[in-house]
């Protein structure tokens, strides 16, 4: 008999194992991706930050987890975002994102989405 271990908790069990693993002196990549960009839902983790290839823009990761479609707020710890796109994995926009003064809201019909992110040049306004 086999047992299936929920999507949030083979995640969590993904990286006990890797922490076990790996270095300690090695930083968490995942855990500093999460505390620069914070999503609403438990089930949808920042798995990726990167700087786009034209302009200053931040280009972030999504990995839902949910079993159906879900929209989840994201947003920066440190400054408020000013623009948002939805893009592919070529860094291609799709479409315009709703940016409100808590976050950006990000549709995911699928498991992947990636976000292009604007950030404001003045950190402390919102």
């Amino acid at each position: 008999m086999s047992s299936t271990l929920d999507p949030v908790s083979s995640r969590l069990a993904s990286r006990c194992m890797c922490a076990m693993t790996c270095s300690r002196c090695e930083p968490d990549l995942d855990d500093l991706a999460n505390s620069v960009m914070l999503v609403d839902r438990d089930d949808v983790q920042v798995i990726a930050l990167k700087p786009a290839f034209q302009g200053d823009v931040v280009v972030v990761r999504l990995a839902s987890f949910a079993p159906a479609a879900v929209e989840v707020r994201l947003s920066c710890a440190s400054r408020p975002t000013r623009k948002a796109k939805l893009c592919d994995a070529r860094e291609r926009e799709l479409c315009d994102l709703e940016v409100r003064s808590d976050g950006v809201m990000v549709p995911m019909p699928y498991a992947l989405a990636s976000v292009m992110v604007w950030p404001d040049q003045e950190p402390g306004r919102r």
